[in-house]
């Protein structure tokens, strides 16, 4: 109802610039401005300190620059690659603050032979607080693709990916005390989570085709820790499929 009489909670402009050089190379540079603004009703049972000090969220962020350049390689007949890093500045919601974000990205993929496939992607973040450089949180994505063909009927692939997660306990930005939500702490936390998917195919012909996968969860209360996983999930897909023909 207030569609244009009202003005926006967040949004941003950006400047985008796209390079091809010779051989296929590409390189991408782009800058963005942004502004967002913090909810208060979000942090009604928010508190500071010993619990008796209501929290007084910030109202609004502005002027928050982010500056990325991201190189890709031709696509070649064995490889191809791309890299792209980003900093930014960016909003903490849990704290209602602003922080620093150092974000790197980057894929390789390897053709060694023409029925082998495998591509490699991480993804890696960093947040500190503004206020004083301090961690707020750091995640680290690797995700890895398997793909074997041995024949044109038969085809497997594998994909595993972890994600290695962790945040700072909640504290004001102004104050540097402790954050409370409805009276309990905000400790620091961490987790660990790796999920793997297993499909084999078989499509002798056209219409008749046979799939079996097989996908399965491990979670951790650990970032670090591989041997602290624990089965989580389990699950299987089976498809058959015959077209009869007259």
């Amino acid at each position: 109802s207030d569609f244009l009489s009202a003005g926006p909670i967040e949004g941003d402009e950006m400047l985008n610039t796209t390079t091809r050089l010779r051989g296929g190379w590409s390189v991408e540079a782009s800058g963005r401005r942004a502004f967002v603004s913090f909810d208060s009703s979000a942090y009604t049972a928010y508190t500071v300190g010993d619990g008796a000090t209501p929290f007084q969220p910030a109202a609004r962020l502005d002027n928050a620059f982010v500056a990325s350049l991201r190189v890709s390689s031709p696509t070649f007949r064995l490889f191809n690659a791309d890299l792209r890093v980003q900093r930014a500045e960016v909003a903490i919601f849990p704290e209602a603050a602003e922080g620093r974000e150092t974000r790197v990205t980057g894929g390789f993929a390897v053709r060694p032979t023409h029925s082998i496939r495998m591509a490699l992607n991480a993804t890696f973040s960093h947040i500190t607080r503004r206020a004083d450089g301090s961690e707020f949180a750091r995640t680290l994505i690797p995700r890895i693709r398997a793909e074997y063909q041995p024949s044109r009927a038969l085809f497997f692939r594998f994909v595993g990916e972890y994600q290695s997660q962790r945040r700072a306990a909640l504290r004001d930005a102004v104050t540097g005390l402790p954050l409370l939500i409805a009276g309990a702490n905000q400790p620091l936390t961490q987790s660990g989570r790796f999920r793997m998917d297993w499909l084999a195919s078989f499509e002798p012909n056209p219409g008749t085709v046979a799939f079996f996968g097989y996908g399965a969860t491990f979670l951790g209360d650990d970032a670090t820790d591989l041997s602290n996983l624990t089965r989580n999930a389990d699950g299987f897909f089976l498809k058959l499929a015959y077209l009869f023909r007259r």
